[in-house]
């Protein structure tokens, strides 16, 4: 939803950082992301899907703030509710750099109903009676799967 949001949102160009492998060593779950370039194409082929009429331009992600802390052309930055905070960070760095603040446009999180899904391993939602939805509670899920998938039957 975050790459919709930002290509429906953009006037000319979407610059879109892409986490570096070497920024996912600690995630969860890490075997089951792709390698860079394959994020790097899927990300492209998605926005084009969405806006062919915008530039693209793909950077990779080696730290927290990527290009957002010295490219004085990027005005705004879309973000989830959750990483909010964050990304505020990101405005104070780019002051620090002698560059104006970016429009920080937050979309909501996207909850998934409890219906058949093993509540275990994704995050509860404030209210718990449904789930965010997140790269990580999706890669818990696929790890469930194949671990299923594995056993033999009783």
């Amino acid at each position: 939803i975050l790459l919709t949001a930002t290509a429906l949102a953009a006037t000319k160009r979407v610059v879109c950082g892409i986490s570096a492998d070497a920024l996912l060593e600690k995630k969860k779950y890490k075997e089951l992301l792709e390698p860079y370039r394959v994020r790097e194409l899927n990300t492209l082929l998605f926005l084009r899907k969405i806006r062919k009429d915008i530039i693209v331009e793909l950077a990779p992600i080696s730290d927290p703030y990527g290009p957002t802390s010295v490219d004085a052309s990027i005005e705004a930055l879309v973000v989830s509710q959750e990483t909010l905070n964050g990304s505020k960070a990101l405005n104070v760095r780019r002051e620090e750099n002698g560059l104006a603040p970016m429009h920080l446009m937050p979309i909501d999180l996207i909850v998934a109903p409890l219906d058949g899904v093993q509540a275990n391993s994704m995050h509860a939602s404030v209210d718990n009676s449904a789930l965010k939805i997140s790269s990580t509670a999706i890669r818990a899920a696929l790890a469930e799967k194949q671990q299923r998938g594995s056993r033999p039957p009783h």
